[in-house]
């Protein structure tokens, strides 16, 4: 049994008749009385009495058609209320797919704070997979990354760019294999930037921890390639140097914001602020 069987049968039992309730429901009279008998299957009863005339209702359908208006008017009050909780939805899940991305919203998120104050935010690490099924099927509200994601029922906008920086706890280093090679596992695939100019037997740890990265240069002669907006305070601080090497190419990687076109505005307006405020971040890295 299904919402539609029984809005079918509250209409039948009021029209008395199939055939208009089928004609008005653009259905075929076969179709709509095989709903009727399942739900005279399921409950165990003859709900209608049929002739040449129309149908009439049994006992049994009369208490079967009070339910069912109970049915009906608690399952619209279920989407009006369903319907009201969206238009005041005051929660943000943000998913991110490249680890600078979780550098950037604690910057954003005292300004967020400020401007939108009645709203909380969920920010959650996933793949690209995931993301794309999670913002299809309305489980995040937009997610951050380093690939766009094409579909006709998304939007994404390119936020900037970050650079993939050298960095060492000493800037005094001529080669870069010079030094044991910590490489960082992220959407940005630095394994493939570095290919061709890093000795893979110089490489001696691999992880998707910045954290971990950091801790072992700060602990053991190292270097490591990183998205400058993960080490920006430690290179600011000089807690952890910049290295610059003639032969090392400039790389750099794109940033998107990705959400559904039918998003609520209130919403819209959360992103609206995030991409600004992420441009001119981008813009000051």
């Amino acid at each position: 049994m299904n919402i539609d069987g029984f809005k079918y049968f509250h209409a039948v039992a009021k029209l008395k008749s199939i055939s208009k309730v089928a004609n008005a429901s653009h259905i075929s009279q076969s179709a709509l009385s095989q709903q009727l008998f399942k739900i005279e299957e399921n409950l165990g009863v003859t709900a209608f009495k049929r002739s040449n005339k129309g149908v009439e209702l049994t006992p049994e359908g009369e208490i079967i058609l009070k339910y069912s208006d109970k049915i009906i008017k608690l399952y619209e009050n279920l989407l009006s209320e369903l319907e009201k909780n969206k238009l005041e939805k005051n929660n943000l899940i943000i998913e991110t797919t490249c680890l600078s991305a979780s550098y950037i919203f604690p910057k954003l998120l005292p300004k967020l704070s400020l401007v939108f104050n009645n709203f909380s935010y969920d920010i959650a690490n996933k793949t690209k997979s995931n993301i794309y099924s999670d913002l299809i099927n309305n489980i995040c509200d937009i997610s951050i990354g380093s690939i766009e994601l094409d579909d006709p029922d998304l939007s994404s906008i390119h936020l900037g760019n970050d650079e993939l920086v050298l960095v060492s706890s000493s800037s005094s280093i001529n080669n870069v294999n010079e030094l044991p090679f910590l490489l960082l596992k992220d959407e940005v695939n630095i394994e493939s930037y570095i290919k061709d100019l890093v000795n893979p037997e110089n490489i001696i740890l691999k992880t998707s921890s910045v954290h971990v990265i950091t801790n072992y240069l700060l602990t053991t002669p190292s270097i490591t390639l990183l998205p400058k907006l993960c080490v920006k305070e430690e290179l600011f601080n000089g807690i952890l140097k910049q290295v610059e090497l003639k032969n090392f190419p400039y790389i750099s990687y794109n940033i998107f914001l990705t959400y559904k076109k039918d998003a609520l505005p209130l919403i819209k307006k959360n992103i609206s602020f995030i991409e600004e405020n992420i441009k001119l971040l981008l813009e000051n890295t």
